[in-house]
């Protein structure tokens, strides 16, 4: 099992116990009747299976079970049967029964739902491939006489064009859908199958896909995949996301995320490794052929990336996560400001462009017998980006916002009034020595702060030159357990995300061209250390490099 997949269970696990809490609830009687309908009316088509029941896998279970079985309370704590999850991503290797699967999942949508008027498409970026899942509930319906009394079947044969599965006495319908922007403006769908999501280059039709779930009140979208290639595009922006609602990083109530993933660095010959991105081994997927096709990757290179990405489920390029986010918990331990009052620390800032996130981060060397730096951060995003930029970033700023840890300034674009406010209140609190910002990004703020305030402003480049020391020695003490950082839940969430560039001399620093979304308050952390170290016990700091 891998760890993502592991981390879907516990997931599960834990709103099982919170689920009051969360105003969640979980309808064991409607979770085994989707999997009954599953396994009654559901037929394999193809191989050695054709023509047998679908007797759902564990993972499939648990899949199926999750979102047909969680629900919300209302606000008076009253169960209802409004759907908990809206957005699914599941991702697995290839031949792992994932077409089977969704149309499962249509079938539910379109009949045991119960929804007047549904409307449930198999999307895809092909009529084809849109084809699919659709030709498979269509095969399952003609194998159930059961079905076929009260659901029709048009088309579902090879050359056939027209193609619809219809439940009169509901009027609903399930139909194939390619990614023709104009033929999709106007739907109304009530459940969405997502397919291939990793071959879905441009975003249009996907944003236009979702946009029509708006009138309805219990959508779903079901989206299901193999591992894609590189971190641009849909599937990218999504499977991110859901590692990190999985980590707990975001916390997403409405989004379900399933993923069967090795490690990166997993070892793609053995065995194991096949295992965790094949959570239907030696059910559906066959070990043998797997052990024939990873001989000819091994004997022909150029089979490599395809073997990995498509039958073990490995991403092949990713985002090289900085520090892993074990070490950062690790850190961690909340801070009191008011310890703070009227002690040194050294200010960094990075300023954004006039609509994203802007920090200030101020560092506190160490101070008490525990011998932690302590790092505070000041964030502020404009008001109406807390809507667009969480789309845009697949991140919910609100939830910073609700936490203390986001401020927000009127209107679209960021007030800088309100950092100056900010920092001059600050400064009457905290002994602030110096404030370390980008001379490429520096704007009328950083002169008000050095003329009108009196601070002492001092310019970091944020190339290796500027940032290369300080970014080492940052992955130094945290490594020492040194950095305290109060459990800021949107500096975890820039931590997630960043990576770093090391150039032929292997001086490092933060891109933010290369990560994986926002980085600003590590960048601002960094930038603010390179100042604050200058001012460490040398003789202490080469021993922790072991050079002492």
């Amino acid at each position: 099992m891998s760890e993502l997949e592991r981390l879907a269970y516990e997931r599960h696990a834990q709103d099982r116990e919170n689920a009051t809490e969360l105003e969640l609830w979980f309808d064991e009687e409607a979770a085994d009747r989707a999997v009954e309908f599953c396994e009654r009316y559901i037929r394999h088509s193809k191989g050695r299976w054709a023509g047998r029941p679908f007797v759902l896998l564990p993972w499939e279970v648990f899949i199926v079970r999750s979102l047909f079985g969680w629900k919300r309370l209302d606000e008076n704590g009253n169960e209802t049967d409004a759907r908990r999850f809206r957005f699914a991503f599941v991702q697995v290797a290839k031949k792992n029964g994932k077409s089977l699967l969704a149309s499962a999942i249509a079938l539910l949508l379109t009949i045991l739902d119960n929804e007047p008027g549904a409307e449930v498409y198999s999307a895809a970026t092909t009529q084809d491939q849109a084809r699919i899942v659709f030709d498979e509930a269509a095969r399952s319906i003609r194998r159930s006489p059961t079905l076929q009394r009260f659901v029709k079947v048009f088309g579902g044969r090879p050359q056939s064009r027209t193609n619809n599965i219809s439940v009169e006495r509901l009027a609903a319908k399930f139909e194939p859908l390619a990614a023709d922007a104009d033929t999709a403006d106007g739907i109304n769908p009530h459940g969405l199958i997502i397919d291939e999501l990793h071959r879905w280059k441009r975003r249009e039709f996907f944003d236009i896909l979702l946009e029509g779930f708006g009138a309805r009140e219990n959508p779903l979208a079901f989206a299901i995949t193999t591992a894609g290639a590189g971190q641009e595009g849909v599937w990218w922006e999504q499977r991110d996301y859901s590692s990190k609602v999985l980590e707990r990083i975001v916390e997403d109530l409405e989004f379900f995320a399933f993923i069967a993933e090795p490690a990166k660095d997993a070892d793609w010959t053995e065995e194991e490794t096949w295992e965790q991105g094949n959570p239907s081994i030696d059910e559906v997927v066959d070990r043998k052929n797997l052990r024939k096709e990873c001989q000819r990757a091994i004997a022909l290179p150029s089979r490599e990336n395809s073997f990995r990405r498509f039958k073990v489920g490995q991403l092949t390029e990713q985002i090289d996560r900085w520090i892993p986010l074990e070490l950062w918990d690790s850190n961690g331990g909340k801070i009191s400001e008011e310890l703070l009052e009227g002690q040194p620390c050294f200010a960094g800032m990075d300023l954004s462009s006039t609509t994203d996130i802007s920090t200030v981060c101020y560092w506190f060397p160490t101070l008490l017998e525990d011998g932690a730096h302590r790092l505070l951060w000041r964030a502020w995003l404009p008001e109406e980006r807390i809507r667009t930029g969480t789309r845009e970033d697949q991140v919910a700023y609100q939830q910073f916002v609700d936490a203390g840890v986001l401020q927000t300034t009127p209107g679209n674009v960021i007030d800088y009034a309100f950092i100056e406010a900010q920092v001059v209140a600050d400064a009457e609190r905290f002994e602030i020595q110096e404030f370390a910002f980008d001379p490429w990004n520096a704007s009328s703020i950083v002169s008000r702060l050095q003329e009108v305030h009196g601070f002492t402003m001092v310019k970091v480049s944020q190339g290796v030159a500027g940032l290369s020391a300080s970014s080492k020695e940052f992955e130094i003490l945290l490594g020492k357990r040194k950095v305290c950082h109060g459990e800021n839940p949107l500096a975890r969430w820039c931590l997630s995300n960043l990576a770093i560039y090391t150039d032929a001399q292997g001086n490092i620093k933060p891109s933010k061209k290369s990560s994986g979304g926002r980085i600003d308050l590590m960048t601002a952390a960094i930038t603010a250390l390179a100042r604050a170290m200058l001012t460490f016990d040398h003789a202490s700091v080469y021993e922790t490099r072991g050079l002492g």
